[in-house]
């Protein structure tokens, strides 16, 4: 892929020029709901090994001349940041390259769109797997407002603020938002009480399960290496096709998982 403006594969093996890296890097930004929800993107070199909180210090009232403070500290413990290839590999037919003026575009669009889909289900993976997120104790069906806030009310009794992010399944979220009120064809919609609250429904996220809370603060995107295109040319001579090879080293990680609480319609 030689640029936006010209056809794929114009000019021998190359990576794409770093203008086209960035433009394709924002995209995929873009593109997934964990980092549209607030996680944040870290750029690492190697292995790297960052802090992870697992529980906060005790602040005690102190009495003057009593003996009543003791020493707590913030129970860190660590995850390692060393993410695997993601890897894609698409044959083009001589045909199709020379036939396809707008092949540039097309190829972008669906390879943004299909790394921010594998690094979500990654990372909501991730997320759904940590036994140290906070879940629900009873049955709560992300469907319904009314166990969404039951949700909310079991999250605050953990000590977490009102969730400012909320990652549902597409059904899940349409099953919401047709809720109507009492009065036949007036909607419910969503309780004032989460009106600070933005929703960002997925498919990489099942039916029945939801994850709110503050993103910014609890979820990284480790990123190695970002999106690149290679083209092997004449891969396949004999078939007269080349080779595009798109991959990227990303993935994502949980360093606050109190701040994040998962919700089940059936536990």
């Amino acid at each position: 892929i030689a640029g936006r403006s010209t056809k794929a594969v114009a000019s021998g093996p190359a990576l794409v020029d770093s203008m086209l890296s960035n433009t394709i890097i924002d995209d995929v930004r873009a593109a997934t709901t964990v980092i549209r929800a607030g996680a944040q993107t870290v750029m690492i070199d190697g292995p790297t090994v960052m802090g992870r909180i697992a529980g906060d210090p005790t602040v005690h009232q102190h009495t003057e001349g009593a003996n009543d403070v003791t020493s707590s500290d913030v129970t860190l413990d660590s995850v390692t940041l060393d993410p695997k290839a993601l890897v894609a590999t698409v044959p083009l037919t001589g045909e199709v390259l020379a036939d396809s003026p707008n092949l540039n575009q097309v190829l972008q669009t669906s390879l943004v769109g299909a790394f921010a889909a594998k690094l979500d289900a990654l990372t909501l993976a991730t997320i759904l797997a940590d036994t140290d997120v906070p879940e629900s104790a009873a049955g709560q069906d992300p469907a319904i407002w009314a166990k969404v806030l039951e949700a909310v009310a079991a999250a605050m009794a953990a000590d977490q603020p009102v969730p400012t992010g909320m990652i549902t399944n597409t059904a899940d979220f349409i099953a919401r938002a047709s809720q109507l009120a009492s009065t036949a064809g007036s909607w419910l919609g969503k309780p004032p009480a989460l009106a600070g609250m933005n929703e960002f429904p997925t498919t990489a996220i099942a039916a029945g399960f939801a994850i709110f809370g503050g993103f910014a603060e609890s979820v990284l995107i480790a990123m190695r290496q970002q999106l690149r295109f290679e083209v092997v040319r004449w891969h396949d001579s004999g078939r007269y096709s080349h080779l595009l090879v798109a991959h990227m080293r990303a993935d994502g990680v949980v360093y606050q998982p109190k701040r994040l609480f998962r919700m089940l319609k059936t536990v």
